[in-house]
């Protein structure tokens, strides 16, 4: 499930439910982005596994994305 809260700075929150057959393992993700500016995404992400995803994003004109990503897991 995603929804839009604002559209002008691109933020949003988005929900997710996966199970996985072969494991046996239901997991449930809650994430939210936020655009400071039309040129910045920031991205993050936590699941049921405390496991956390953290994004930045910055767009140099058409075909250049320069992206960082960090994630660790609590405990």
């Amino acid at each position: 499930m995603f929804r839009t809260v604002n559209t002008l700075t691109k933020t949003a929150i988005a929900a997710e439910l996966s199970h996985s057959l072969s494991l046996n393992e239901t997991a449930f993700a809650i994430g939210t982005q936020h655009g400071p500016d039309s040129l910045t995404l920031i991205k993050a992400r936590v699941n049921t596994y405390a496991r956390q995803v953290l994004s930045f994003s910055i767009s140099c004109g058409k075909s250049s994305i320069y992206d960082l990503r960090g994630g660790g897991r609590q405990g």
